[in-house]
């Protein structure tokens, strides 16, 4: 992390206390210095210690780590950046809102609304470059708005972290631009701080003028992997009153900010010129994969937060496997090419699996930790950290293959909105109307405990009925009317009335080599006999839950205000569908509680998205937000 010749410095101000810096390349030799640190200066025994961790999962290794060293790890508030950041912004200035009004999920709203007045025949008036914003919205399409709406609040989100003193330029009307003047009607009306640069503005200028009463005496950033420009100007300003250190995670020991892909080297060829004093090539995993870093190393170098230089313990990985090599090369910013070939024989430390599904690839997970366990005895479950894109793809293959074993234990770290079955659920029937109603959607919802509850259909059932879809000829469409309005021929065969009369008729007649109004029946019973009483039971139960999730199909051009919306949800998308949370302490009340708990979340959001003094009021918003809130 040295920093480079000539690189320019920002010295803290009069009075500011540098940020302390310590940076390695293992998470447990950072774990160790920050117990180290915890250790030597313990806090007060009735004042926490604050710890800023980027996830929850790496807050619980943490506090397990910590507890290891010290032997108890107790009082410690461990928190999220923008947890952190907005708190102790807070308690500076207390006219600061409990939470975000310009948080990503409350801004869209806000831009939601904001661009109702912007299509053809609209009275908002946002400058030039604005025809193309009227000509995307001249159909009044709700949805359309919903989806310009959630691009245009990334853009802003990010001009909040990355670009303050554009937002303070165009609050200044100093932009012409249509998304300078859309900004400005976003902010007008507020009076108080309530977003990003605001809040940094006036949290800047109280402490600037003295120390804040009850603020910790310390706070430690572990593992956080980028730290925006905006954020870091907080951290100087705090850093007045309070300790501050920053254990970073950091693979190479060297200045490695600067190097770049030969790709993006090609794409920005200059004519040359006097050759720099650092690299600008380096090690092709850092160049690929490491921007983020890069980006925070760089403006650390540039403001010089830490004024003695970071406190680095870097662990030397012994070049005896594949992987140790390969960490050594980006340890020392080394290229491939100068690494040579290691006089080793090969092993097995990196592989890599071609699997054809991501059951597959769950299957080659497991017998690759059992041999692993089976190799290194002292290795723990716990140990170990599987890492995945787009988790929720790859969860539900994971839990079964691991669950059907039985022998290693697994917990899915799943974002919070798709913590439960009952969740999922909800948010698939959410997402039938305008869909086809393919099988597989419709059957989807019954795998929550809370429907199963509801419906009374035993778990150990769903198998059948998905016997009986399938040899009912059930594929797609609710009915020929629903096929025709699909733009398709308005047949009725293979559609879901179609295949619920052939198991209703497969019941109640005897055979099925008869034909009852051209409709031939499909026995429900075991190899084709006779159903049952409970057959029938569950078939007509079967049925009532589709005729239900049929009637949701009418919410697609259905448009409430948010009240309303937050009424109907209950009315019509859980209380039909799920179990009553108020009932006995079990799995189904529990699931169902969960989606309460979303609906409640949504509601709060809707009202943290108004303007102040407009609170009671509630734009109408399009069916299609349901889908989105997972």
């Amino acid at each position: 992390m040295h920093r480079p010749p000539g690189a320019p410095t920002v010295r803290a101000g009069k009075g500011r206390q540098p940020i302390h810096i310590h940076a390695g390349n293992r998470l447990e030799t950072l774990a160790a210095r920050l117990a180290q640190a915890l250790s030597e200066a313990p806090s007060p025994p009735l004042a926490p210690e604050r710890i800023v961790v980027p996830h929850p999962t790496l807050g619980r290794w943490l506090t397990l780590e910590l507890a290891e060293h010290l032997g108890v790890a107790a009082n410690l508030k461990v928190e999220l950046p923008a947890q952190f950041a907005w708190s102790i912004m807070r308690e500076a200035v207390p006219t600061l809102p409990a939470e975000q009004p310009f948080a990503l999920k409350p801004l869209r709203w806000r831009i939601y609304e904001a661009l109702a007045d912007v299509g053809v025949g609209g009275q908002a008036r946002l400058g030039p470059g604005a025809d193309v914003l009227r000509h995307y919205l001249a159909d009044g399409d709700p949805r359309k708005r919903f989806e310009l709406a959630e691009r245009l609040t990334g853009v802003y989100d990010r001009c909040l972290l990355y670009r303050p003193d554009w937002i303070r330029a165009w609050e200044d009307g100093a932009a012409p631009h249509w998304q300078a003047r859309l900004w400005q009607r976003l902010a007008a009306g507020e009076t108080a701080p309530r977003h990003w640069v605001a809040a940094i503005d006036a949290f800047a200028a109280v402490v600037d003028a003295g120390a804040p009463v009850g603020w910790p005496r310390r706070v430690s950033f572990f593992g956080i992997a980028a730290l925006s420009p905006s954020y870091l100007a907080m951290l100087r300003h705090a850093a007045q009153h309070m300790e501050i250190h920053l254990f970073l995670l950091s693979p190479c020991r060297e200045y490695w900010a600067d190097i770049a892909p030969r790709r993006t080297q090609r794409r920005h060829a200059a004519p040359p010129e006097e050759a720099p004093q650092h690299r600008d090539e380096g090690n092709e995993l850092l160049a690929a994969w490491g921007k983020l870093a890069r980006h925070t190393q760089s403006l650390l170098a540039e403001q010089e937060l830490a004024l003695g230089g970071p406190e680095e313990v870097y662990d030397e990985p012994p070049a005896t496997t594949a992987l140790a090599r390969v960490q050594r090369d980006v340890l020392d910013l080394v290229l491939a090419a100068e690494a040579g070939t290691a006089d080793t024989a090969p092993d097995s430390s990196i592989q890599i699996h071609v699997c054809h599904s991501p059951a597959r690839e769950a299957e080659a997970l497991h017998d690759r930790l059992l041999a692993l366990f089976d190799e290194h005895p002292d290795l723990e479950p716990a140990d170990v950290l599987v890492l995945t894109p787009h988790i929720d793809d790859y969860a539900p293959a994971i839990e079964s293959v691991f669950a059907a074993e039985g022998v290693i234990p697994v917990n899915v770290a799943r974002p919070r909105a798709a913590a439960t079955r009952a969740v999922q659920a909800f948010l698939a029937l959410l997402a039938l109307p305008g869909s086809r109603y393919g099988a597989e959607a419709v059957l989807a919802p019954l795998e929550s405990a809370a429907v199963q509850a509801r419906l009374g259909i035993d778990a150990a059932r769903l198998g059948d009925i998905r016997d009986w879809v399938r040899n009912a000829g059930t594929r797609w469409g609710v009915d020929a009317a629903h096929r025709r309005d699909e733009g398709l021929p308005a047949t009725h065969t293979h559609t879901w009335r179609f295949g619920l009369r052939r198991l209703l008729l497969g019941y109640a007649m005897t055979g099925e080599d008869v034909l009852f109004d051209d409709i031939t029946p499909c026995a429900i019973g075991y190899a084709g006999g006779v159903g049952s009483a409970e057959d029938y039971e569950t078939l007509g139960r079967f049925v009532r839950y589709c005729e239900a999730a049929f009637q949701l199909r009418g919410w697609l051009d259905t448009a409430l205000s948010a009240g309303e919306w937050v009424r109907k949800l209950r009315e019509e998308a859980v209380a039909p569908f799920f179990a009553d949370p108020d009932g006995a302490a079990t799995e189904a009340a529990r699931e169902t509680a969960s989606v309460e708990r979303l609906i409640d979340e949504l509601a709060a959001e809707w009202a943290l998205a108004m303007p102040p003094g407009r609170a009671s009021e509630q734009p109408d918003m399009p069916n299609s937000f349901a889908s989105q809130q997972g």
